[in-house]
């Protein structure tokens, strides 16, 4: 599927299993409406339902005991050529309840960027 919207989140560790990530995919599912990509960036992409296109974390320079247990995972969204990845994105926290429509984030022009 070719779109230049993209939902990304990330999983690392064991704080948060695949369980989450598939939650969060089927809440996208049902708030945005047309296309879009939903991508998960992990170390174990293991149970993730079918649509979810998983990727490793890329390599932030640091040795992974170094950032296992933190958040700096996620500075490696803001990464150039991130997978080919191109569009607007969306970075959305796994522990992130969705109660309705994202579609005035995720159809959004122009390059300012948007609060929510």
């Amino acid at each position: 599927m070719l779109t230049d919207r993209v939902v990304i989140c990330m999983k690392w560790g064991t704080l948060y299993s695949a369980d989450y990530v598939n939650v969060l995919f089927n809440a996208c599912k049902a708030n945005i409406s047309g296309d879009f990509r939903f991508v998960c960036l992990t170390d174990h992409a293991e149970d993730l339902a079918n649509g979810i296109e998983a990727f490793p974390i890329p390599d932030i320079g640091l040795e992974e005991p170094h950032w296992k247990h933190g958040a700096w995972p996620k500075i490696s969204v803001f990464k150039q050529q991130l997978y080919g990845l191109q569009g607007r994105g969306l970075f959305i926290d796994l522990d992130t309840v969705i109660w309705g429509s994202l579609d005035k984030v995720t159809h959004t022009t122009g390059q300012a960027y948007k609060r929510i």
